[in-house]
């Protein structure tokens, strides 16, 4: 609830599942005031002592109802996890498709049901028993659409309102109202039904166990690579401080041929990713060396978080969020394919292009970088 926000509150399930647990709470309480009651006046009571004990009766029985009613609740929560069988989700999906039409019927059907329960209960109020009140009259004319009869006890005592209101109540309320009712689910049914994919029980478990399966490996599979990566990324570490401590032991006399080797090798190792690069395709078209920027503040969000540089095709790593220059993952690749932030996997293939940003990079090359001082000229 906490992570959807006030999303969680578009789902009609939630409103289902909250009334369920207001009901055990005051189920609960409803439970607990007989115990205080007693406690409070004392129990056993003494034999010449009067306690009215219709207070913590009365709890008891609202007890028994709301409980009763809560068990209904708590079988049709079923349905919340029934709904993903494809029998039950058309079921659920039947009901949610027609409870629009549903409502203007059952709007509809109050109006004609307490219409007849009043024309009844004032015309036979005071001679059939099964009409003499509005309750009881509402429910004789629902008994009579369950084939109820109450018949002759009308036409004895009305012989022109008894069979109208006999015959009215009867073909509008079984022959109209029910079949229209029908009517709605069965529409609902065929606009639902091509949507529910059409396979069995067993089919649905062996997929989901099959899913769940591949869930399970996947996770595995993520936390071995991670801990490979916290290995390597520890070794490195560690061949760094050996190097660092080679390195000052040397002594200042070799500090200058270290230094001269260091180049050396980054000259060799450019080389290799410019001729790993050319050979993949994947030649860079420009670079923020480009430019002569001397002088010029470039904002940072335009910066490449790992060269410093200005991007000229920036994208985003799906994994870690950054976005940094295209050609920076090109070289990074090369080494290992990995989100150089958080180390999990990932391929040139799920960069996401920064379109809007590539668009304000241009947009502020061309207002604030004069066309003498770009070297490489503009895309």
């Amino acid at each position: 609830m906490y992570r959807l926000g006030w999303s969680y509150w578009s789902r009609g399930w939630h409103y289902f599942d909250w009334l369920n647990y207001l009901a055990f709470i005051a189920a609960f309480t409803l439970r607990l005031q007989p115990f205080y009651y007693l406690r409070q006046s004392g129990f056993p009571p003494r034999p010449d002592e009067f306690i009215n004990y219709e207070s913590p009766m009365w709890a008891v029985v609202q007890w028994k109802n709301v409980i009763a009613l809560n068990s209904v609740l708590t079988w049709l929560r079923l349905f919340k996890f029934l709904r993903f069988v494809p029998f039950m989700q058309l079921l659920v999906s039947t009901l949610a498709k027609a409870m629009g039409q549903l409502f203007a019927f059952s709007l509809m059907l109050f109006i004609v049901y307490f219409g007849f329960a009043l024309a009844h209960l004032l015309a036979f109020g005071g001679e059939v028993a099964a009409f003499r009140t509005l309750p009881q009259t509402l429910f004789s004319l629902f008994r009579v659409l369950l084939n109820t009869d109450y018949f002759d006890e009308m036409w004895e005592n009305n012989r022109l309102l008894g069979p109208l209101f006999y015959f009215g109540w009867t073909l509008l309320g079984f022959f109209v109202l029910l079949n229209m009712f029908v009517a709605i689910l069965n529409d609902a049914i065929e606009e639902v039904k091509p949507s529910i994919p059409s396979i069995s029980l067993g089919q649905m478990i062996a997929t989901t166990l099959t899913s769940a399966k591949k869930k399970t490996a996947s996770a595995i599979q993520e936390r071995v690579l991670g801990k490979d990566h916290a290995l390597v990324n520890k070794q490195e570490e560690d061949d760094e401080e050996e190097d660092d401590a080679m390195e000052e032991d040397d002594g200042a006399q070799d500090e200058e041929f270290a230094q001269a080797q260091s180049r050396s090798l980054e000259q060799a190792q450019e080389a290799r990713y410019a001729q790993a690069a050319q050979a993949a395709g994947m030649v860079r078209e420009h670079s923020s060396n480009d430019f002569d920027l001397t002088g010029i503040t470039v904002p940072e969000e335009y910066l490449d978080p790992l060269t410093a540089q200005l991007m000229r095709d920036p994208v985003k790593l799906p994994t870690s969020k950054k976005t940094v220059d295209r050609v920076t993952m090109q070289k990074h690749f090369l080494l290992q394919p990995t989100d150089p932030f958080t180390m999990t996997p990932l391929s040139m293939s799920m960069l996401q292009p920064a379109e809007e940003l590539k668009g304000k990079i241009e947009a502020w090359i061309e207002s604030n970088v004069p066309p003498e001082r770009r070297r490489g000229g503009g895309r």
